[in-house]
């Protein structure tokens, strides 16, 4: 997991350097950081549940998950909307890791709710509709996680895409 990591670290320090020469403007230099900090934080998420066992998985959500929802909030309530398209892959990643948590379903799915409004992009309404099918499955909270979910359910509730 640590080369997953690692690599993911890489390309944050990459991009986050480059953050400053994007634009004179520093609320949307911030909304630009806040976005490459959503992604850093959604891919190692996603990287463990992909790799890691189950308990992993658990342990680096519990440090990670308030950052990640923090920075998807900061910025859709700020007034620079520029890169709103770029939340939909982070706010699913966060929902597939909000098990039995009715608020922080709750504020996902706000969050993804606000981000079709804002960009129009409801191809990824089907991502949200997955997200609450997976909440409600006793599957789910039994412990399966979406992955498993996805591939073993996909006849019953079709594909989707987060873009």
């Amino acid at each position: 997991m640590e080369e997953w990591r690692q690599r993911a670290q890489n390309a944050y320090t990459e991009v986050s350097a480059r953050a400053n020469t994007l634009s004179e403007d520093q609320d949307m230099r911030q909304c630009f950081q806040a976005v490459v900090t959503a992604h850093y934080h959604a891919t190692i998420i996603y990287s463990y549940q992909a790799f890691a066992p189950a308990e992993k998985v658990q342990e680096l959500v519990k440090s990670t998950i308030d950052i990640l929802l923090r920075e998807m909030q900061s910025v859709l309530a700020g007034h620079v909307h520029t890169f709103s398209h770029d939340l939909f892959l982070p706010c699913f990643i966060a929902g597939t890791e909000c098990r039995g948590d009715k608020l922080r379903q709750s504020i996902i799915e706000k969050l993804f709710l606000d981000s079709l409004s804002v960009t129009g992009l409801w191809c990824n309404h089907t991502a949200l509709q997955f997200l609450t099918t997976l909440w409600g499955s006793s599957e789910y909270e039994m412990g399966m996680n979406w992955i498993q979910y996805a591939r073993e359910n996909e006849e019953r509730i079709g594909t989707f895409i987060a873009f």
